[in-house]
């Protein structure tokens, strides 16, 4: 018998109705009665039925007794597979990281030293998904650590290992008059200045326009370095990225520093709370604590500029 059809039928137990239980499993209502049916044809016996009076389900005694045994069975198997891939973890040359879309870019940067150029050399592989979606995939031990802009919301299941505290750059062409023979620029600079924003930087540029009394429409909202910089040059406005110009953009666009106490790029490390840091976690993490741009403790943005 499939195992999903067990890990199904749990899911099953648990829910008000079959419908319910498809909503939450993402399958067809028919389909999902279908395997319930398969499973009980295969014992012989009746598992769920329905209470008398209304459309909810209720479990048979054979059905409290399978639920019980698979929950058990289920849970060990997950332990297993843990388990099976931390070793596996433990003995691999590839560091495996997750980031967000905005940071992609940025997360390359802090990698490539390390296992182009540093004592270490590693192979190393980078997932590009949601914050939620990487800490399932962290808390499952499919990646080694993450490197976020933002704290996910289940933050008692990880362990903070620091952060990096990037430079604000205003990007755009090299003749934009707001970028003529400045060395930086203040948030009052841009005020009325339509400009194209990095997503990781919405929460602190709202804040800084807040607190410094400025009107800086937003022009368009966009997930990565390069796509901030290739809006600002099409429509000949202004970016704002979190970080250093890539070198090779350097000819055609001009990077100005903007200088403000309320606006930074942050990234933040985490990894697996209570596990074993695997070897190769541990190497990526010190090569990390070894940078300029790394922080022990999370920074105060009110009160500290980078």
């Amino acid at each position: 018998m499939n195992l999903d059809f067990y890990r199904n039928f749990v899911v099953v137990a648990e829910s008000y109705t079959i419908s319910e239980a498809a909503r939450r499993l993402n399958i067809a209502q028919p389909a999902l009665s279908m395997q319930l049916k398969n499973l009980e044809s295969y014992y012989g016996v009746r598992l769920v039925k329905t209470r008398q009076g209304s459309r909810h389900l209720e479990l048979t005694p054979a059905g409290e007794l399978l639920y019980r045994r698979m929950r058990h069975i289920l849970n060990e198997t997950e332990v297993l597979r843990m388990d099976l891939k931390s070793v596996a973890f433990n003995e691999l040359e590839t560091i495996t990281i997750g980031t967000t879309p905005e940071l992609s870019n940025t997360t390359a940067d802090y990698i490539h030293p390390f296992s182009q150029d540093g004592v270490l050399k590693r192979r190393w592989k980078v997932w590009v998904r949601d914050v939620r979606t990487l800490a399932d995939y962290l808390d499952r031990g499919e990646i080694h650590c993450m490197i976020v802009p933002y704290t996910p919301s289940q933050i008692f299941l990880y362990d903070f290992q620091g952060a990096f505290c990037r430079p604000i750059h205003v990007v755009g062409h090299k003749e934009h008059p707001v970028l003529q023979d400045k060395s930086y620029l203040r948030m009052a600079s841009l005020d009325g200045t339509p400009i194209c924003l990095s997503h990781e930087l919405e929460d602190a540029f709202f804040m800084a326009c807040r607190e410094e009394q400025v009107d800086i429409p937003i022009f368009l909202r966009c997930t990565s370095t390069p796509t901030v910089i290739d809006a600002a040059l099409r429509h000949n406005s202004l970016g704002l990225i979190g970080g250093i110009l890539p070198p090779w953009m350097a000819e055609a666009v001009a990077a100005v520093p903007l200088h403000s106490r309320y606006i930074r790029a942050q990234h933040y490390v985490y990894t697996q709370k209570g596990a074993d840091i695997p070897t190769v976690t541990q190497d990526f993490l010190s090569y990390l604590k070894s940078r300029e741009d790394y922080l022990t403790e999370i920074p105060d943005t009110a009160d500290s500029e980078c």
